[in-house]
């Protein structure tokens, strides 16, 4: 655990891992700063760098592409990604050499260094932008696809499988999503697989093919890939005809004290699979969940009826 003064943590909200030199970066929305930790960091640890800009405004998402050394904040207070260069030595108040415009309320962030192409999880729009050439994006500038979905719904935190072209996303309202094909998708697509329990965070450990859930009932949920997601070969594919798989609040059902075992619709595409479950302590009694430092997006619209 990194905790304490020294931390220089304040409203601490998304990381990313830089596997070049083994650091962490973590976005203090509060501070409205990026601090970099050393790995083995732990307790009241000071960071080794903190970098600061007047164009961070209420940060939340970040991502870092190692190959061209920059850094990406998201500021849904701004409704605007800043892009720094030499991010592997960017320290105190830094100047942009990017800034990405005209976006609503961006949060979470996923890279495809290879492809240089950044996608953008838009709580106000409740969609997820995707830019090609990435590193030249500058201003405000239209997302090369934009897709969303039902099931997208204020989407926060977003991870990328670049060799699988596969999506992971966290939604406040709606849960979590697994889009396949995510770097060709474009306007209102379905799932391959959904999650119904809201959600704040994702992350993918693609060696032990595990996903890890963050909630908003203060629990992080952990589960198994099913086989059919993770290995793509002939023969073992199951489309389930390309409709939404959802696991539903009924059958998200817990086996004991110390476990949750998920259960779907579509047999074959998701196996019930009893896994750990980290808790996480609840907030004092009376005590409301904390708001977000800005306002909240409206929800979507109700879809249009016919005359």
């Amino acid at each position: 655990m990194l905790t304490g003064v020294a931390t220089m943590l304040n409203g601490p909200f998304y990381m990313a891992a830089d596997p070049r030199d083994q650091t962490y970066l973590v976005v203090n929305t509060l501070a409205q700063s990026v601090a970099v930790f050393a790995g083995a960091a732990l307790n009241n640890a000071p960071p080794l760098r903190v970098l600061t800009s007047a164009s961070l405004n209420f940060p939340c998402g970040v991502a870092l592409d190692p190959q061209r050394d920059l850094l990406y904040v998201s500021n849904p207070g701004a409704g605007s990604i800043s892009v720094f260069a030499q991010a592997s030595l960017a320290n105190g108040n830094v100047a942009p050499v990017h800034v990405i415009t005209g976006l609503s309320q961006p949060f979470g962030l996923a890279l495809d260094p290879h492809f240089d192409r950044l996608f953008v999880a838009q709580a106000g729009n409740h969609s997820i932008a995707v830019f090609d050439g990435a590193s030249a994006t500058d201003g405000a500038v239209a997302p090369n696809r934009t897709f969303t979905s039902p099931g997208l719904q204020q989407p926060q935190h977003i991870t990328f499988d670049a060799e699988a072209q596969r999506l992971f996303v966290a939604s406040r309202i709606t849960g979590f999503s697994i889009f396949e094909g995510a770097s060709s998708l474009d306007g209102s697509v379905a799932p391959n697989l959904a999650v119904a329990r809201p959600a704040r965070g994702v992350a993918v450990d693609l060696l032990r093919s595990q996903v890890f859930i963050t909630a908003t009932d203060n629990q992080i949920y952990t589960f198994e890939l099913p086989v059919e997601i993770r290995d793509e070969s002939p023969g073992n594919v199951v489309d389930c005809g390309r409709s939404s798989t959802h696991v539903n609040e009924d059958t998200l059902v817990p086996c004991d004290s110390e476990a949750i075992r998920f259960q779907v619709t579509c047999p074959l595409l998701f196996t019930a699979i009893p896994i750990p479950v980290v808790p996480i302590p609840p907030p004092p009694r009376g005590v409301p969940e904390a708001p977000l430092p800005f306002p909240p997006p409206a929800p979507p619209p109700p879809p249009r009826r016919g005359h």
